[in-house]
């Protein structure tokens, strides 16, 4: 997502009730960055990555992470892992 997108998503599941931040943690919504991970601390969210693509991904800490999914149309070859660029916002 833009970070505009991610505002706008972010502004809406608050606007339904969900926390964002306590000052201190995220709450019941976290702000993860493809390369760098949370954007504050996530006691509750696990990072893992898949190593031959260095692709990272969140899940709920003491589950089974599961198999990662992806947007359909999504690769990893025009992804920010290998183009170092993001993705263009999508008119839709």
């Amino acid at each position: 997502m833009t970070p505009q997108d991610t505002q706008q998503f972010v502004d809406q599941l608050v606007a339904g009730g969900l926390r964002l931040f306590d000052g201190q943690h995220f709450v019941d919504v976290a702000v993860v960055d493809q390369i760098n991970g949370p954007t504050a601390p996530t006691p509750w969210l696990n990072i893992y990555q898949i190593t031959e693509d260095r692709i990272q991904f969140a899940a709920l800490a003491g589950t089974d992470p599961g198999e990662l999914v992806v947007p359909t149309a999504w690769t990893v070859e025009e992804s920010l892992y290998r183009t170092g660029s993001f993705a263009q916002e999508r008119q839709d």
